[in-house]
């Protein structure tokens, strides 16, 4: 076991952001920590190696590059794993700061996050630390903002920022048919991934999707406008009138001559955009 703990403050309870300690910590497999009804907040990340954390009656196994979160007022059981012992940076922090910054970013219930890029953060925070408390306490209060963006950010899935921007792109793309190559290319990723992240956002592929617009325009047009069947196909990029007819019908039980002339249109969940 190699640990040199830094302490900053004894006394927290009228500061609204207070360090109490400081580690970076070299643990052996007997390495466990208990504290009832915590006075503090304790947040680590996991340099290498891996451990166990128990709090708020859930288990969870932090291993390298991983961030965990030790609330205030819990009951906290930290152990490194005794066959890979984790090496791992974490400090101690309390005041109405904490407390504030935690729920604005909507980490208040949150104990693990994985994969979290903050190595350097936690080691500068540790490095701070050492400085006399005024300087280690005015540092680190940033130190601990950037912490928690880096930690907000990474919950937020790559996969939803994808999904967002396919939609956006088909959105703004309703008169043409967009091919998921185009789409793979614009978030960078194979056209299997495409469709899966996009599906797993959406529940329907990109091409139902972007057809479901496609025929909520040609509805609009139909409705609104005196352009013929053909015109409206060869408008929304249908391969003819012919395979638009048969695609219109299927997806709202009239052809679109039908459904120009029927007094009361289809209730089919068909949605109707305006262009």
């Amino acid at each position: 076991m190699n640990e040199k703990i830094y302490s900053i403050m004894d006394d927290l309870t009228d500061a609204p952001f207070g360090i109490s300690l400081a580690a970076i910590s070299h643990c052996d497999g007997s390495y466990r920590i208990v504290r009832n009804k915590s006075s503090v907040t304790c947040m680590g990340y996991v340099i290498s190696g891996k451990g166990v954390v128990t709090t708020r009656e859930m288990t969870v196994r932090p291993e390298e590059g991983d961030v965990f979160i030790l609330h205030k007022e819990d009951d906290h059981v930290c152990a490194a794993d005794p066959s890979e012992p984790w090496e791992i940076a974490w400090f101690t922090v309390d005041g109405s700061l904490v407390e504030h910054l935690l729920m604005a970013y909507g980490l208040e219930n949150v104990i693990h996050v994985k994969g979290v890029d903050a190595q350097e953060l936690f080691e500068e925070f540790v490095q701070n630390a050492c400085r006399n408390p005024e300087q280690a306490t005015a540092l680190n209060a940033l130190v601990f903002h950037r912490i928690l963006c880096r930690i907000a950010e990474r919950m937020i899935p790559a996969e939803t920022g994808d999904a967002l921007r396919i939609k956006s792109y088909l959105d703004a793309h309703v008169c043409e048919q967009v091919t998921v190559e185009e789409l793979a290319k614009l978030i960078g990723r194979s056209p299997s991934q495409t469709i899966r992240i996009f599906k797993s956002a959406y529940g329907q592929t990109p091409y139902n999707y972007s057809l479901d617009r496609r025929i909520g325009a040609a509805k609009l047009m139909l409705e609104e406008s005196c352009l013929s069947v053909k015109e409206i196909a060869r408008q929304l990029c249908f391969a003819d009138e012919h395979y638009f007819s048969n695609i219109f019908k299927q997806k709202t039980g009239l052809s679109p001559r039908s459904y120009r002339m029927a007094p009361e249109k289809n209730e089919e969940n068909i949605p109707v955009y305006m262009l």
